[in-house]
């Protein structure tokens, strides 16, 4: 191998073939901070870099149709085995189907339009598999190249730079609010977060990502060298350290994550229409949508005060699985009681479900043991809030009089005692059950 370094060389398969099972969780965590994860899978700029590479390398054919024609032939080709190396992911096929369409424009000498060509890649990737919609990769590929299509370029014509430099840098800052603007919806949904210096990492981080790209591919140029490429390779190595070294930095500055953010999907679907509203007012500079954004901006607020009136108000148990990871919730006056029938690997994602429904300021834990050979046969019961709840193993017997309420896990039998009122049914909502015991 010509890395040394184990970071080194699960960043370099992660770059080029976003390959990232390698990739340590701590350093995985610390790109997530900093806002720029996206570099660490093949995506548009990806694709982008080599496509630019391979323009580069074949200029001389460009003088006559038919050196021309088989100039992009072999672009084409040449991103498509790419693209079949990186794994076909959503972002791959969606960027190789963008640059084909390029490609194809150039030589019948037409404009591209971008949404139709970002609208058509969609088109063909559900076309084989409808599934891919649901696609948390999928979304965010396609919700971020909307939002650069769509504010762009009223972002560059507002800072209106002067000077290579200074666009360059406006041009990349432009991009990088265009892409977050597109894509914060379902950040805040699916990641429950925010990278507080996203403009800062994309300012430094992904040019530097550029560079790496660029001396990655001549690494791959000169492998049939061992000599050459073993001197590609240290400096490639060396870019890499250094690029680690900036995430870490970043990482490390205060407030680098604005975190516990939930939003439900109600919530989602208003942030949508909030954005779509303000790309309607800066592209067609239309008053008229000012009043409907103003309306939705008030109307997520309302949403937001309700999720925290109905956190306080909650009388529920919450009974939530996920990979068979139970976990049993008493939501009231805007606290959690949790409940742990398992490991924690999954705390995370259960929690986050539920808190998006109901706003908690404080969650309090208890875990129970695992039952083994010597784990006593009596039965136990926790006091949670002016509530008792009665467990014990799966294999203990129990009353007749007891079946009141209950609920099993892999482990554990778990029923509501001492409690007079009447309960209601259990529920399904947002993939968990859900007992009201008003």
């Amino acid at each position: 191998s010509f890395f040394k370094s184990t970071d080194e060389k699960s960043i370099f398969h992660s770059l080029f073939f976003g390959y990232r099972s390698e990739m340590d969780t701590e350093l995985t965590n610390a790109y997530a901070t900093a806002g720029v994860i996206h570099i660490l899978s093949v995506s548009g700029l990806h694709v982008g870099i080599v496509y630019l590479f391979l323009m580069f390398i074949t200029k001389l054919l460009q003088r006559k149709f038919l050196l021309q024609l088989i100039r992009v032939l072999i672009i084409i080709l040449a991103i498509w085995f790419y693209g079949l190396i990186a794994g076909f992911s959503p972002p791959v096929v969606r960027s190789c189907c963008m640059f084909t369409l390029l490609g194809i424009t150039q030589i019948l000498q037409r404009e591209l339009f971008p949404y139709n060509s970002l609208f058509l890649s969609a088109f063909i990737i559900l076309l084989f598999d409808p599934f891919q919609l649901y696609d948390i990769g999928f979304q965010l590929s396609y919700s971020a190249m909307l939002g650069i299509f769509t504010f762009y370029r009223p972002i560059t014509k507002a800072m209106n730079a002067q000077g290579y430099l200074s666009k360059k840098i406006i041009e990349l800052i432009a991009v990088s609010l265009a892409a977050q603007l597109g894509t914060l919806p379902l950040t805040l949904y699916y990641f429950n977060s925010f990278p507080s210096y996203f403009l800062l990492s994309n300012l430094i981080i992904v040019p530097f990502a550029s560079i790496i790209m660029y001396s990655g591919i001549v690494f791959l140029s000169l492998t049939p060298f061992p000599v050459l490429a073993e001197y590609s390779a240290q400096f490639l190595a060396q870019l890499i350290e250094w690029l680690n070294k900036m995430v870490m930095l970043i990482e490390q500055l205060p407030y680098a994550s604005l975190k516990n953010i939930y939003l439900n999907r109600t919530e989602t679907v208003i942030l949508v229409l909030i954005i779509l509203s303000l790309a309607y007012l800066i592209n067609y500079r239309n008053l008229r949508a000012l009043p409907l954004l103003l309306i939705l901006i008030i109307i997520f607020q309302i949403s937001s005060i309700v999720k925290i009136f109905r956190g306080y108000t909650a009388n529920h148990i919450i009974f939530s699985q996920i990979n068979k990871t139970p976990l049993i919730t008493y939501i009231h006056q805007n606290q959690a009681y949790c409940i742990m029938c398992d490991s924690s690997k999954y705390l995370d994602r259960n929690i986050s479900n539920i808190m998006k429904d109901y706003y908690v300021n404080k969650i309090n834990f208890h875990q129970l043991a695992i039952p083994h050979a010597g784990y006593p046969k009596n039965k136990h019961i926790i006091k949670i809030a002016n509530h008792e709840f009665l467990i014990y193993p799966q294999k203990t017997r129990t009353e007749k009089n007891e079946e009141l309420l209950m609920i099993s896990t892999p482990k554990y039998r778990v029923m509501m005692v001492n409690s007079e009122r009447k309960k209601t049914a259990i529920r399904s909502k947002h993939g968990y059950n859900l007992i009201n015991l008003d």
